[in-house]
């Protein structure tokens, strides 16, 4: 089955923008080199960013890139051509609509998106935290599924394609796909 995972690393929780954005296509049922694998990665600039200390200085080296006092092999996108760039990237690869996998990509990823864009996407999505659930306490986040899922040696990023690669791995391993 084909499938879209997805990560977003932003500038805090509500009413905050999109600093990095990460898309990948993946089959979840056939495993593939993840580098070998179709994406969309790029960091968002803003006239000015707003946001939560917490999230903004996680972010430090995006900013820096943003700003550019640093340089950096991801493109950089202006704000207003999120949504298009998205769009296209998946009317590319996904002729019906998509099926999409993430770590709070239903409540959280994809509301940054305009209409048309969550539109491609299933009303149904594969979030990480559901899978990887003992049915005690909350959901687990990211570190804690790749613990459960014996990946305890590596620590989540908290940037958008190597958290998105991740999420890939969890699915993948979750279903046991070779």
């Amino acid at each position: 089955m084909k499938m879209l995972a997805m990560d977003l690393e932003t500038s805090g929780l509500l009413g905050s923008q999109i600093l990095e954005l990460a898309m990948v296509v993946f089959d979840a049922e056939k495993r593939e080199p993840l580098d070998s694998l179709e994406r969309l990665h790029f960091y968002v600039s803003h006239a000015c960013i707003f946001g939560g200390a917490y999230a903004l200085q996680m972010n430090n080296k995006i900013l820096r890139v943003i700003a550019g006092v640093d340089e950096s092999d991801i493109p950089v996108v202006a704000a207003d051509q999120v949504d298009s760039r998205v769009f296209e990237f998946c009317k590319k690869h996904f002729d019906s609509r998509i099926t999409g996998a993430g770590k709070n990509i239903a409540m959280f990823d994809l509301t940054f998106f305009k209409k048309r864009v969550r539109d491609l996407f299933r009303s149904r999505v594969v979030d990480v935290g559901n899978l990887y659930w003992d049915g005690k306490g909350g959901i687990p986040d990211l570190q804690k599924c790749l613990d459960v899922a014996g990946l305890a040696d590596r620590v989540v990023a908290h940037t958008a394609l190597e958290d998105t690669y991740d999420v890939i791995e969890l699915t993948w391993r979750r279903f046991d796909v070779k």
